[in-house]
């Protein structure tokens, strides 16, 4: 088996924008395992088209069993093998990572192989899965081990010395790295502040190496738990994107915690340019996104030069990554909490177009200068996580379809409508099972209005 170039791979996701990348996403789905059937219904009829998914890896032998869907000595019938078969089978192409979690040290390990490091374990098993998928005729096996910063445990620090070590170290099994048969990349995920690096990692070799190749084949960058003091000093204002997990210690931040610049925009007319704002490094009089991530991506002046400014940039092989996490704090008002309701925030469909305003904004004002002949390649965008996404986000599975049926007509068309409005305030309506005919109910038939039961 062998794998497109990564950079090859990447000019063909790009798709019809020349410049842009909003026309293909990355779903992140942990769990243990993943809800692995759930995953092939948004890859087969999500309204958000995924091209890229990045799912958990386990210790296969972890000894509270956590791993068994992960133990290869079971052959096919092991379910992170099936749920590839599966995948494949349904005519997905795109990429596929792993996302090795590290509880302590893993106690699986590769036949015949002495590991050096701990780190090299995924790519063995990688290795090992991607052979037991060709032998049973699945060629698109996993294309890169991806390392969170946050869940590494440690085991892999994200710096240009280790870096170099995991080529070095990939070099050994793929001597031609990407073009070598069975190549597996490395991915890196960390927060928001290291957009440079990310920048650097994913487009140069790195500097003294004698490598061929940039060190990462994706990076990706955490877009939560952002904040900024403001102006700074003894007049120092926190303002936050979401509030994640814990509570500021900031007194009187800007905007109040737990409210966030999604919060805010949720009444907003044009929520999209209300969070995406003006790319400045300069304190805003209130929190926007361009300010947050603009002051961590200068654009280049002089013989400040890229990768280490933006202008021109090719952030391609970068994917900014939204959170739909819940916290103690409550849930958190990012993209992917937000449902379809009237007046309460935003669908997926308003997702899709802060997205392609991102694009717009980072050809036109973030690093580009507006040139048209600019070689600035946008980033591209990712969510976490597919388990806590709302279900208005989802594809509708055949069961949703029927019970908006009500009518029995084998069609969702105006008698079914007909029958909400006549159900109203009663059970006699009811679609979504909660025991009350209202607005909920209308809005489950309009979403399937002209489908087949």
């Amino acid at each position: 088996m062998k794998y497109m170039h990564w950079m090859g791979a990447a000019a063909i996701a790009l798709g019809s924008h020349a410049w842009g990348a909003a026309d293909a996403w990355m779903l992140w789905a942990e769990g243990t395992p993943p809800d692995f059937d759930g995953v092939i219904a948004w890859v087969e009829g999500a309204a958000l088209t995924c091209d890229k998914l990045t799912i958990r890896l386990m210790d296969p032998d972890a000894p509270n069993g956590s791993g068994d869907a992960f133990k290869l000595d079971n052959g096919m019938s092991v379910g992170v093998l099936q749920f590839m078969k599966s995948l494949r089978e349904k005519g997905f192409t795109g990429e596929v990572a792993v996302l090795p979690y590290f509880d302590g040290n893993w106690v699986w390990q590769p036949t015949g192989v002495t590991v050096g490091n701990e780190w090299e374990k995924p790519f063995y098993w990688s290795q090992e899965a991607n052979a037991i998928l060709v032998g049973a005729g699945v060629s698109q096996g996993f294309f890169e081990v991806n390392f969170e910063n946050e869940n590494s445990g440690g085991v892999l620090a994200v710096d240009d010395a280790t870096l170099l070590a995991v080529q070095t170290f990939q070099k050994s099994l793929w001597p031609n790295l990407s073009q070598s048969n069975g190549f597996v990349g490395l991915a890196a995920t960390k927060g928001y502040t290291a957009a440079l690096n990310m920048l650097r990692w994913t487009t140069e070799p790195l500097a003294g190496s004698g490598m061929s190749e940039p060190p990462l084949a994706s990076g990706v960058l955490e877009l939560y738990n952002m904040s900024k003091c403001c102006p700074g000093g003894s007049d120092c204002q926190t303002t936050f994107v979401d509030a994640y997990s814990t509570v500021p210690s900031t007194p009187n931040p800007s905007p109040a915690s737990p409210e966030t610049i999604y919060t805010r925009a949720a009444a907003a007319a044009d929520p999209v340019t209300d969070i995406l704002g003006t790319p400045t490094a300069d304190c805003p009089t209130q929190a926007d996104f361009g300010f947050l991530f603009g002051n961590k991506a200068p654009p280049c002046s002089g013989s400040y030069a890229p990768p280490n400014c933006m202008t021109g940039a090719d952030m391609s092989r970068v994917w900014l990554m939204f959170s739909t996490e819940s916290t103690t704090l409550g849930t958190i008002d990012a993209f992917g909490t937000w449902n379809a309701q009237p007046g309460s925030g935003a669908s997926i469909q308003t997702f899709k177009s802060f997205c392609e305003a991102f694009d717009e904004a980072f050809y036109t004002q973030y690093w580009n200068s507006g040139s048209p002949g600019g070689a600035a390649q946008a980033p591209r965008y990712a969510i976490f996580q597919y388990a806590r996404m709302p279900d208005s986000w989802k594809p509708s599975t055949a069961a949703d379809m029927c019970n908006a049926d009500l009518d029995g007509s084998g069609l969702v068309d105006l008698g079914d409508i007909l029958a909400v409005i006549d159900g109203w305030m009663t059970e006699a309506g009811d679609v979504t099972g909660d025991g009350a005919t209202d607005i909920s109910d209308l809005l489950v038939v309009l979403e399937h209005y002209g489908g087949v039961c």
